[in-house]
């Protein structure tokens, strides 16, 4: 593999474990990150070109054999398909994606392009777990009463705070971000999962919405049942992650703080005792450090042709279980998530009926915002503009000064070319709105720009760029009258 050249697409925390061993194992040439300052960091200690998106580096269309990918999870996927069709192989970091729907795609994307994926399960090298797997194949444990996944981990605010973590959308939830190889494990040991109940909740005040307390039941299809608990609040540490299976020939618990300890063997068969420990990152430790392993592995894999040790199939399993225990769990006990106004930077003399959901965006002098309405991240507004309620103003917009926009307004940043919405936030188009714009009820608007003082009708749907001053109507909008 010495001679294999990479690209790593991500450069954080895992990122930086993944090329120390490209580095040590064969050539990284390139990296990316959406931060520059972290791709330019990561491009001097290793001697690499640096981009800043993914769409600059795929432009360049370097001729490299293995794209490496440690971005957030919601992006994992669409990266995926774009780096198989540019002809590499990829390595996808875990979860693979968040949906099946999503892995049938990588699949897709694999057979036309002829290419790789290799999903990163590591925990498939601990010594203690192959045991149990080699004794589950031989069928020598008698019958298999039950099993038990406790994982109490501690995740401090510090790891949510302005991160992707605890992000619906690109996080998933804990069972994909920390519980990913626990589920891996089980659909190892017993193939498809069958039936899920089970709740989750919040808890805490960290800054995250989606759960960070689980409980649930699983029936798998040979119908062996077990138990997953689960929490990122144990404090002031992480204090337990094991994995408990009762059988006929005895009690066997791999335990420790991430299965790196033997604590109960009643069965009269010898386990190894794992030799390992947890990554460990800046504010927390993590999952069992094996990636070395993975790249010896993959090392043989290049040089003998041969097979990997998991596939895109038993990932899409690993996913569907997921799947299966947060639709069970989501229709019991549904996460709440309040509303409100967060890091909003307000202008002097601005008017806010609540209830509103702003977050993260500007808002100027003398605006006045209607209730039900919801301005996202990023959206910038100038002064003395009118939002009415109802109105949904996306990441990607600008308007102007002097602006009205009407009730149950729509903007739209996703213009779903890769035929879904896209989670890869390079991919969202933005949306500009010039000065003395007039915007009535219930109008959508794609990803456009409007020049200044344009009025446009209730209920039209706007598709196509705005450059003359007028009134404008209908589905599409069309000019009917010129401004003067």
């Amino acid at each position: 593999m010495g001679d294999l050249r990479f690209v790593l697409i991500g450069c954080g925390r895992i990122g930086e474990r993944h090329a120390l061993l490209i580095q040590q194992y064969a050539k990284l040439i390139a990296v990316v990150d959406i931060i520059p300052d972290r791709a330019k960091h990561f491009s001097n200690i290793f001697q690499a070109r640096n981009f800043d998106s993914l769409q600059a580096f795929l432009a360049e269309k370097l001729a490299l054999d293995i794209a490496v990918i440690c971005t957030p999870n919601g992006l994992h996927a669409t990266q995926a398909i774009q780096c198989l069709e540019q002809g590499m192989d990829v390595i996808v970091e875990k979860p693979v994606a968040l949906f099946k729907r999503d892995i049938d795609a990588i699949a897709v994307a694999m057979l036309k392009s002829g290419k790789q994926v290799f999903p990163i399960m590591q925990n498939r090298f601990n010594a203690a777990i192959i045991g149990i797997k080699n004794l589950l194949q031989e069928e020598i444990l008698g019958t298999i009463y039950s099993f038990q996944i406790n994982c109490f981990w501690n995740r401090p605010p510090a790891y949510y705070a302005n991160s992707w973590h605890g992000d619906k959308e690109l996080d998933g939830g804990i069972l994909y971000t920390q519980l990913s190889h626990f589920i891996d494990m089980l659909t190892w040991f017993f193939g498809d999962c069958e039936e899920v109940k089970g709740y989750i909740s919040k808890q805490s005040e960290k800054e995250l919405d989606v759960e960070d307390t689980g409980v649930f039941i699983l029936k798998y299809a040979n119908g062996i049942i077990g138990s997953v608990n689960y929490t990122v609040n144990a404090e002031p540490k992480n204090v337990e992650g094991s994995f408990m299976l009762s059988t006929g020939k005895g009690t066997i618990k791999i335990g420790g703080t991430y299965l790196n300890r033997i604590e109960i063997n009643t069965t009269p068969f010898v386990l190894d005792l794992p030799k390992t420990k947890e990554n460990e990152y800046a504010n927390y430790k993590g999952s069992g450090a094996y990636h070395e392993e993975v790249y010896q592995h993959l090392l043989k894999v290049y040089h003998s042709n041969g097979s990997y040790y998991t596939s895109l199939k038993e990932a899409e399993a690993t996913i569907r279980t997921i799947e299966k225990m947060y639709l069970s769990a989501i229709a019991c006990n549904p996460l709440k998530k309040n509303i409100g106004i967060v890091n909003v930077v307000f202008g002097d003399q601005v008017q806010v009926v609540q209830p509103v959901n702003l977050y993260d965006c500007i808002i100027g002098s003398g605006c006045f915002i209607g209730p039900f309405t919801e301005i996202q991240k990023g959206v910038v507004i100038g002064d003395n503009c009118r939002i009415q309620s109802h109105t949904f103003i996306c990441t990607g917009v600008t308007i102007g000064k002097e602006c009205f926009i009407g009730h149950g307004v729509m903007f739209v940043n996703d213009d779903f070319k890769i035929g879904k919405p896209a989670g890869d936030a390079s991919l969202w188009k933005k949306t500009i709105i010039g000065n003395n714009v007039s915007i009535g009820s219930n109008v959508t608007l794609l990803p456009v720009n409007i020049c200044n003082n344009a009025v446009i009708g209730a209920g039209a749907v706007v598709t196509k760029d705005i450059t003359i001053a007028g009134t404008y109507a209908g589905n599409p909008a069309v000019l009917i009258r010129t401004l003067h």
